[in-house]
């Protein structure tokens, strides 16, 4: 009996644990000939550390026959079913998160009815606070349209205030050509500027020529770009209406 006979009687009759069986097949690593390729089948095996007993023993059984077409349909069937309990047992190890379901459609309508509830406690707040700025934003510029109208009456003392807000606005510096008292976004003929439309309306000319008032009103585009409506003339006085546009009959502004 040669040493490869000694080693399948060896692992057939006495080993069925496979850790020593891979040290016993390292001892015999020099054994060659026709065994080289069912030895290379026992190690391949042993690598997949399976521990079904009863696999071993079937599949060294085999081996030990020399049933070696029969041990290779075995031992794939075997491996596909290992490689599947391998898998179930991973499942079942997942963390719990893994198995986290989504959210139900109460929660989700629970959290777009408390999304609508802020929504409907802030927008509101939102739009007052833009409004208010939009407001501030539009006596703001009134006063210095009024200053700048002041600075072309000066300029041009013949003229007094201009006939239309483009003739105070960007140009050469002169009382015809653009006097350059407003930038290029209130020195047109209808400025509009911040949730405002601005209305300019020079008083009428005195026999000398001579323009002595004016009228400057501030209107906002929507009822969402501002509540007031302001009003301006040669006193320098702003007034507001909360109503329709202002006049100077109306309440001044800050008072």
């Amino acid at each position: 009996m040669n040493r490869w006979e000694n080693l399948i009687r060896f692992i057939d009759t006495n080993i069925r644990d496979m850790a020593a069986a891979g040290d016993a097949l390292v001892k015999f690593k020099d054994t060659a000939g026709d065994h080289i390729e069912t030895e290379k089948r026992i190690k391949d095996f042993i690598e997949l550390d399976t521990n079904y007993d009863r696999q071993h023993i079937e599949l060294f059984g085999l081996l030990s026959q020399g049933r070696v077409e029969v041990f290779d349909e075995l031992f794939k069937e075997y491996t596909e079913q290992n490689n599947n309990v391998r898998l179930e047992r991973a499942k079942k190890h997942q963390p719990a998160h893994a198995h986290a379901k989504g959210f139900s459609l109460i929660e989700l309508l629970i959290v777009v009815a408390i999304i609508l509830i802020i929504a409907a406690i802030a927008i509101p707040n939102l739009l007052k606070a833009k409004q208010a700025s939009n407001e501030t934003g539009a006596a703001a510029n009134l006063k210095t349209m009024h200053t700048a109208l002041v600075g072309y009456s000066e300029q041009c003392p013949s003229q007094g205030f201009p006939a239309t807000l483009t003739a105070a606005g960007p140009g050469d510096g002169s009382c015809t050509g653009g006097s350059q008292h407003l930038d290029a976004t209130l020195g047109v003929a209808s400025p509009a500027k911040q949730g405002f439309n601005y209305t300019y309306v020079a008083g009428a000319a005195a026999p000398n020529g001579e323009v002595d008032f004016y009228t400057l009103n501030a209107d906002p585009w929507s009822a969402n770009s501002g509540r007031k409506h302001f009003f301006i003339d040669a006193n320098g006085v702003i007034h507001y209406s909360v109503t329709a546009p202002a006049t100077a009959a109306d309440p001044a502004l800050g008072k």
